[in-house]
């Protein structure tokens, strides 16, 4: 028993031999497409028969629509001469009308119509169907037996899948098989519908002479299956196999060069270790076949044939491979990457400029309370340093408390009495003039001044400290290494009260005398440290990477040359201005620009909304900060998703492909070379319409036809469409439906171009129609609304 699968654009039919549905054994079964005739057969060449029960409308006929209509399961013209509605014919008026017809007196079961493609050939009309399975037509005759008792019987006949057409309306059953064997050629159990949305221009393809080259996939019972390639000459009617059955091999798509030279398959073979390759099998000696690519582990994502300069591109990896035809044939000498992901660019993320290290993060503020330590007037309760009128700091209440906070470090003999307090404090006075020498501590001096110069003290020096954010600054002073030794209190060049204050006279700082007792007892390391209150909870704190200081603070230059290096260029101008009305990174703006920029960046807060920005988006961060010197262009390159690249295609010599990431949330046009073969690897910048959201293209004439979504205020799809043509050479974006009315409120089925025309099917609410557009000048015509069905693939003649 031998079984036969058809198979085209990844369908397979199951091709059963018997009678009256009984199975029968054949010794000699049909080769699919061709007439099993020992007359006919010459060289593996076979003729296909002619077909005489179909009538197409060849009148008028200025196009082909295949519809929506039926379903490959569903016999859709059962009716003595009916027809099929998946298939109708666009006239040159732009009326629809059915466009197969059966004649009377026979019963037809037709399969609905898959795809339609015309014959390259110029000016031929000359077009090839592919039904959606094998059909049946049916002759109904009359029987009577010898008593004289009469009725009516049927005989079977196969229509196959794949007809050649005529321009003068004669048709070739190019799958046809001998009806007298009983041929029965139904869908594969392993398909599960989804026609609608199949393209077979990967499994039928023609040279420039209009040959017709299709896959075909034959297998036998407990045996493996063997994908073919077989060739159609439209002049004899003749189709010859081009390709050794092999066994666990099958080619997943495949293409023939406009001179019909050459044949490249993408495929792969099961055996004892599986193996993916792309292969080029010259069509006048397949002996010498070649492999582009071979690979036991991975396989080619796309490819795509140059006709120009006979090379081959493929994606694999993160790369574009070219393999040149050189000698009149390829070789693996001849393989070069012809671009790829960029090696130079560092990869670029938050830890690269910052350390963000877990640690007890103080979020100090001038909000102290006592905490029932006995000082004076605050004993026994908390306080806070806020005017419960005002709402404001009451920067007096600061100072009177660090003054009696004071006394409880120096002075134990000291009844706490507020007159001995604020005695002490009328003699001296806070200033910071100390840290103007200590590095990363100068602004707690320089900013703590009057106009002349002068330092500031008591209330003003606390609103000093607040208005110019240097709390925190205050705190790490307190905490810094110059006061952590021992016996602190007892040593008066390690105290940090003997740095900060000062004889009011004198102007000195405060005598040694004072520090001449024993603090025993006392916990407290600083008295501010009860001023500067913290949230004592786990977080983590920012500060600029080890490697981009100097001296202990931040090198600007070297943060500079990093940024740059990120980019991928010698050197960037650098701003924060973005981020001015940016709710969320409000922080980071300033006018300031290149080293003051960084400078800018210099508190713990600060580098923790850089770090968070960084973090939300690397390269956006880079795109909108990072420049080239002297223009507004930004200075980084956003790489492309070389694991989402797809759909090879060459417009103007150039070679182009599309991204589309894994949830189809984002579809770009990305540039791999330019028309000389030299890499680009970019996206493609459309200006304002720079994101597109569009769900097919077409490339004709060396320009882009996008159908592309339309969104909402919000964002969303709204569920219509429109058509987009950019011309990559003048770098021009165009909408095709300006001159429609309403025209954001169509949904688009499917579109074609031919000639200088753009032919759409449209949906709006209840009505369908087909509109044509001239592509250069954008005016519109309606057609005759006169189909209730949409228009899944639109094909117009040439």
């Amino acid at each position: 028993m031998v079984k036969k699968i058809l198979q085209l654009a990844g369908i397979s039919f199951l091709l059963v031999f018997g009678i009256g549905g009984f199975l029968t054994s054949c010794q000699n079964p049909a080769t699919p497409g061709v007439e099993n005739d020992d007359n006919n057969q010459q060289n593996g060449e076979e003729t296909v028969k002619s077909g005489s029960v179909l009538s197409f409308g060849m009148d008028s006929l200025a196009g082909l629509a295949i519809t929506s209509a039926g379903s490959p399961y569903r016999s859709v013209a059962r009716a003595v001469g009916g027809y099929s509605e998946s298939l109708l014919k666009i006239k040159e008026s732009g009326d629809i009308e059915k466009f197969i017809s059966f004649p009377e007196g026979t019963r037809v079961e037709l399969s609905n119509v898959s795809y339609v493609v015309q014959s390259p050939v110029e000016g031929s009309k000359d077009f090839y169907i592919v039904l959606g399975s094998n059909s049946y037509w049916y002759e109904i005759y009359t029987e009577t037996d010898e008593w004289g008792n009469s009725w009516q019987n049927e005989k079977q006949h196969v229509i196959g899948q794949l007809l050649y057409v005529t321009e003068d309306g004669a048709y070739y059953d190019i799958l046809k098989n001998d009806d007298t064997i009983g041929s029965n050629l139904c869908c594969s159990s392993s398909w599960n519908g989804g026609y609608d949305d199949r393209d077979y221009s990967t499994s039928l393809q023609f040279d420039r002479d209009g040959n017709l080259y299709y896959l075909v996939s034959e297998s036998e019972y407990s045996s493996s299956s063997k994908d073919m390639i077989y060739k159609f000459d439209p002049k004899t009617k003749k189709s010859t196999n081009l390709v050794a059955a092999v066994s666990n091999t099958s080619y997943s798509e495949f293409y023939v060069s406009s001179a019909g030279d050459w044949v490249f398959v993408k495929g792969s073979r099961s055996s004892t270790s599986n193996s993916h390759f792309l292969r080029a099998i010259p069509t006048d000696n397949p002996t010498k076949t070649v492999d582009i690519y071979y690979s036991t582990s991975s396989f080619v994502n796309d490819w795509i044939y140059d006709e120009e300069s006979r090379n081959v591109y493929y994606l694999q990896g993160n790369a574009l491979y070219r393999s040149s035809y050189v000698g009149g044939s390829y070789t693996e000498d001849s393989q070069v990457i012809a671009a790829a992901a960029d090696s130079y660019k560092e990869s670029f993320s938050y830890d690269s400029l910052l350390d963000h290290n877990w640690r007890y993060k103080y979020n100090y503020r001038i909000n102290g309370k006592a905490n029932g330590k006995k000082i004076g007037a605050y004993e026994n309760k908390d306080y806070f340093f806020i005017n419960p009128v005002t709402g404001d700091y009451d920067y007096e209440e600061m100072v009177n408390y660090c003054f009696a906070d004071l006394l409880n470090y120096v002075k134990e003999k000291y009844e706490y009495e507020t007159s001995v307090w604020k005695d002490y404090r009328a003699q001296y006075e806070i200033r910071f003039d100390e840290f103007a020498n200590i590095p990363g501590f100068e602004d707690l001096a320089l900013k703590t001044k009057n106009s002349n110069g002068k330092s500031l003290a008591d209330a003003e020096l606390f609103e000093a400290i607040i208005e110019n954010d240097l709390v925190t600054l205050l705190y790490d002073a307190i905490h810094h290494t110059r006061y952590l030794t021992s016996n602190m209190y007892n040593n008066y060049d390690y105290n940090f009260y003997a740095d900060v204050l000062y004889d009011k006279e004198t102007g000195d700082k405060i005598q040694k005398s004072v520090f001449n007792f024993d603090v025993t007892g006392f916990e407290e390391r600083y008295s501010f440290d009860l001023i500067i209150s913290d949230s004592s909870d786990g977080a983590y704190y920012y500060e600029w990477d080890s490697n981009l200081l100097s001296n202990g603070v931040v090198d600007a230059t070297k943060v500079l040359n990093k940024l740059a290096e990120f980019c991928g260029v010698e050197a960037i101008d650098f701003s924060l201005k973005s981020f001015q009305d940016d709710a969320d990174y409000a922080a980071l703006y300033t006018d300031k620009t290149n080293e003051d920029a960084i400078k800018f960046l210099s508190s713990s807060e600060k580098l923790e909304v850089l770090y968070n920005c960084i973090n939300s988006g690397s390269e956006a961060f880079l795109c909108r900060t990072c420049f080239i010197p002297g223009t507004n262009k930004p200075a980084y390159k956003e790489e492309i998703g070389w694991s989402y690249l797809s759909n090879l295609v060459l417009a103007g010599n150039a070679l182009y492909c599309i991204e589309n990431t894994w949830d189809s949330s984002s579809t770009k046009l990305v540039q791999l070379t330019d028309k000389e073969g030299n890499a680009v690897c970019e996206y493609v910048d459309f200006g304002e319409q720079q994101l597109l959201q569009f769900s097919s293209f077409e490339v004709y004439d060396n320009c882009f036809y996008f159908k592309n979504e339309i969104l909402k205020a919000s964002g969303e799809q709204s569920g219509k469409q429109t058509i987009l043509r950019f011309d990559p050479v003048a770098a021009t974006l165009e909408e095709m439906l300006y001159y429609m009315s309403n025209n954001t409120d169509y949904e688009i089925v499917s579109y074609d171009v031919s000639g200088s025309y753009l032919y759409c099917c449209f949906v709006n609410g209840t009505e369908i129609f087909i509109g044509r557009i001239n592509v250069s000048d954008k005016s519109y015509k309606k057609f005759t609304a006169n189909t209730d069905t949409e228009l899944r693939k639109i094909m117009m003649l040439e």
